[in-house]
């Protein structure tokens, strides 16, 4: 679990220094939803991840 909670925040550190790098927000803010969509369910996955391995 921990490799898999691991490799989620890598992910999400990748799509929010994309969105930052290629100033996304200002530039094309559908293609930055889309990534801060992707953000939002990992962000969600790693909630549920980290809270299944404390039962």
């Amino acid at each position: 679990m921990d490799y898999a909670i691991e490799l989620l925040e890598k992910e999400k550190y990748r799509l929010e220094s994309t969105v930052k790098r290629h100033d996304l927000m200002h530039k094309n803010m559908s293609e930055a939803q889309l990534y801060f969509r992707r953000l939002t369910a990992i962000k969600t996955a790693i909630k549920l991840i980290k809270n299944k391995c404390q039962r």
